[in-house]
């Protein structure tokens, strides 16, 4: 099979730069109170399971096999499962494409991954955790690594962005031949005594679907 891949333009995902890179600690400090990092991190749990609760109120979960990302300068509370066993690798990292990608990314963004791409995941994690770390060039491979998962998360946010897109413009295309043939008949019919209710029937669509078609 043939794929034109010139058609692409320059890969938008930096390379990261590790700084920190192990099996967590668990510290009382991290669920007493809210802090916050210099650097981003990510949360894999390897068994057990975890919430991430941010300062403005959101909550993010995530058990054995789930990943979380906590960006830089965000104050959070990691509330972990203490009842059974519980392993979470992390990995703290500084990465130029980081704030365009928050802001369009959740914690938990992963869990949406095509299964193809979680069982990627899972192998680089698995091989992350493993790798000795004995030389210099270790932490460049784990670096590439990392930007192979970091690419994988960039992908899964903007697909699913495009495929947002591509169904708020069919509606689009639908709700404007809703409305003109709504008005069509309403024009057509201006001596009768109709409502809302006739004129959705007689363009085959619901109440509601007419009222979201003008206020679309």
């Amino acid at each position: 099979m043939y794929y034109n891949l010139n058609k692409f333009t320059k890969n938008p995902v930096s390379m990261p730069k590790i700084f920190h890179l192990s099996r967590l600690y668990i510290s009382p400090r991290y669920s007493e109170r809210f802090h916050a990092d210099v650097n981003n991190e990510l949360c894999h749990v390897i068994d057990g399971s975890m919430v991430l609760r941010l300062e403005s109120g959101e909550e993010y979960s995530a058990k054995k096999n789930e990943t979380l990302f906590i960006p830089r300068g965000i104050r959070h509370r990691d509330i972990f499962n203490m009842t059974k066993g519980l392993e979470i690798f992390t990995i703290k990292f500084k990465w130029k494409t980081a704030d365009k990608f928050f802001v369009h990314a959740a914690p938990d963004c992963l869990k949406s991954a095509r299964i193809t791409d979680k069982h990627q995941i899972l192998l680089l994690f698995d091989i992350l955790r493993l790798d000795e770390y004995e030389h210099p060039e270790d932490i460049y491979v784990a670096e590439a690594r990392l930007a192979h998962l970091l690419s994988i998360a960039w992908r899964t946010v903007f697909s699913e962005q495009k495929k947002q897109a591509s169904v708020q413009e069919a509606d689009k295309t639908v709700f404007a031949k809703i409305i003109n043939n709504a008005q069509g008949y309403m024009h057509s019919h201006l001596s009768e005594n109709i409502d809302i209710e006739h004129v959705a029937a007689q363009m085959k669509v619901s109440r509601s679907t007419l009222v979201r078609a003008f206020r679309h």
